[in-house]
């Protein structure tokens, strides 16, 4: 994995300045790219050919995130949010939450991110809760048989 922008802003040191909409585009974009040159290897156990029940690394698309942006720049997340409110910068940083959001969104849609997770950050920390006020979450099976039988099951539960 490579993590060298990480080090884009030294320990203690200040954090880089975009005086100008461009500038923290340009960057974002940047971002953006390095998301997409980088995706996270996720192990997974083959289950059928000449490698059957080998471990292979897949790779699996690495979502944008306001945190990731933020250490990628070299800024804090609250220097991200004054951005925000700084009628110069806004419409750049509007954009490119959008543009995060829209890659968690669509990522979710597709199933490549995980959707309980991406619509928690979509809700931007708001507590989620079914109708009937439970937290819901998502059981991941790995056959249709399994899915079958616990949606039976669930509704055997509701049914009382």
């Amino acid at each position: 994995m490579n993590i060298k922008h990480y080090t884009n802003r030294k320990k203690g040191g200040k954090e880089q300045i975009y005086n100008t909409p461009d500038k923290l585009l340009s960057k974002a974009f940047e971002y953006f790219a390095w998301c997409e040159d980088n995706p996270w290897m996720k192990k997974e156990l083959m289950r059928s050919g000449d490698r059957k029940g080998e471990i292979a690394e897949v790779p699996v698309s690495r979502p944008y995130t306001v945190a990731g942006m933020c250490v990628y720049c070299g800024i804090s997340q609250s220097t991200f949010a004054q951005y925000s409110k700084d009628e110069a910068m806004k419409g750049a940083a509007e954009h490119i939450t959008d543009i995060i959001r829209q890659n968690q969104l669509e990522g979710a849609i597709i199933g490549a991110y995980n959707s309980s997770f991406i619509s928690h950050i979509l809700a931007e920390g708001k507590e989620i809760t079914s109708d009937n006020g439970y937290s819901p979450y998502v059981i991941e099976v790995v056959d249709q048989k399994t899915k079958e039988n616990l949606e039976t099951m669930i509704n055997n539960l509701r049914q009382g």
